[in-house]
């Protein structure tokens, strides 16, 4: 039996403000703003075949008015191609969350990083979808899984600060400090 266990440390995070839209202006506003925001990150696709990728949907939109999570992952995969990686046919296992507030459990074989989950939640931010890109073969190529953790540590530093940026007035109200939804 054959079993491969990757890096427990993505390649590559990358974090949209929104969702893919029902019709076909929202999707391609979608795969545009991830193609953009990855092409920051990622500097040449991952050639090799052991791409992994974990979606994390966080939402506040109700039940009825929100993507399925299933509908976000071929957006996703489409627009990564040729940034992240040359085709999406090398991504051999893709795992997807939806953070709406609903109590759940992590396990031990799935990447979360516990630092997001409360930023996660409590965003403020109506649609955000965080992306996290693995490659054991990309990993070793930025300098091992310690090097990447501490420039993707770094940057989730970063993004919480922008989000500290745009805090509501009264952290009494908003002691995450970020703004709500609107």
């Amino acid at each position: 039996m054959f079993c491969h266990r990757r890096e427990d440390v993505p390649a590559y995070r990358v974090w949209v403000y929104q969702r893919p839209g029902l019709r076909a202006k929202g999707k391609e506003t979608y795969m545009a703003a991830l193609r953009e925001e990855a092409s920051r990150h990622v500097t040449t696709p991952i050639e090799s075949n052991d791409v992994e990728l974990s979606v994390v949907y966080s939402t506040t939109s109700p039940l009825g008015e929100r993507a399925d999570v299933d509908n976000i992952l071929k957006p996703t995969l489409d627009a990564l191609k040729g940034v992240a990686y040359v085709d999406d046919r090398q991504v051999r296992a893709v795992s997807s969350r939806v953070f709406d507030g609903v109590p759940f459990c992590v396990s031990p074989t799935e990447y979360v990083s516990l630092t997001l989950v409360e930023p996660l939640m409590r965003s403020g931010f109506r649609d955000l979808i965080v992306v996290s890109i693995f490659s054991d073969r990309r990993l070793a190529e930025l300098g091992g899984k310690d090097k990447v953790r501490s420039r993707i540590d770094d940057e989730e530093r970063e993004i919480l600060i922008r989000h500290a940026e745009r805090a509501a007035p009264n952290p009494a109200l908003n002691p995450t400090g970020l703004r709500p939804a609107g």
